[in-house]
């Protein structure tokens, strides 16, 4: 899916050769699950332009640019309908012969809007001539092209999904409900630990669903980089032995 979304900006950057501003195609997404998430989701323009210069999808609860920042007066927030914590499939389009952007959380409209004038956006960084920008997930373009500093999602992605043209009500919601279940799902989540003194181990135990499998992940930093300790794994336990022998570390598991 992330693919496809970068083959879109490829089509969309074909035109954005000198560097100055150009009408912003159809476009929507779809698909992404995000969990508290209060930042950036995906940006494909950049920032530092004019009103309607810029494209990023956020999950945020600024009521202005919580959902898009276009820059300027065509922001657009969640009208208090942004959900953290928990899984939402979020959505956004833009219809350029309306000059409308439309929002939706769960299936459902959120906020839309009738933008005084059309997008207006750039395909290149102001730095670099005919340098295309990049397709970004959890942060923003400058206008040079670098990422946004201090501007970082903090998120958990599901789904990138990115059309070259309007989505309307009818397909978000059964995008929506077609892929339900994913959404509302028992959480993966480590259940108490048993440890047997006697034998020196340790059994992690986590809520498995049947005909998955699943990988075990530790750490001696939770900051820095995970390592697998087990794959494959089709149960819901792990069993950690000589535990007295071993300095502190952080698991984590995850279905493949």
């Amino acid at each position: 899916l992330l693919q496809a979304a970068l083959a879109h900006q490829r089509r969309h950057r074909r035109e954005g050769v000198c560097g100055g501003a150009e009408e912003e195609p159809a476009h929507a997404a779809d698909g992404l699950a995000a969990r508290g998430a209060v930042r950036p989701q995906r940006a494909w323009r950049r920032r530092g332009g004019g009103d309607g210069s810029n494209v990023s999808f956020n999950h945020g609860t600024s009521p202005d640019f919580g959902a898009v920042g276009h820059w300027g007066a065509p922001d657009i927030g969640w009208n208090g309908k942004v959900v953290t914590g928990a899984w939402t499939h979020v959505a956004y389009s833009y219809d350029p012969a309306t000059s409308t952007t439309t929002v939706y959380s769960n299936g459902q409209v959120a906020n839309t809007e009738v933008l005084g004038n059309p997008l207006a956006t750039h395909a290149v960084n102001n730095a670099e001539p005919g340098v295309p920008l990049r397709f970004l997930l959890g942060a923003q373009n400058e206008a040079n092209g670098v990422a946004t500093g201090g501007l970082r999602g903090s998120l958990s992605v599901g789904r990138v999904r990115v059309y070259d043209g309007v989505l309307d009500a009818a397909a978000i919601g059964q995008l929506y409900s077609s892929e339900l279940a994913t959404y509302t799902a028992a959480p993966l989540a480590f259940l108490p630990p048993a440890y047997d003194v006697g034998a020196d181990k340790i059994t992690l135990k986590w809520s498995a669903v049947p005909a998955t499998t699943y990988t075990l992940e530790g750490a001696d930093d939770p900051t820095k980089a995970w390592t697998p300790v087990a794959t494959g794994l089709t149960g819901d336990t792990y069993v950690i032995e000589s535990v007295s022998t071993k300095t502190t570390k952080f698991f984590r598991v995850r279905s493949e």
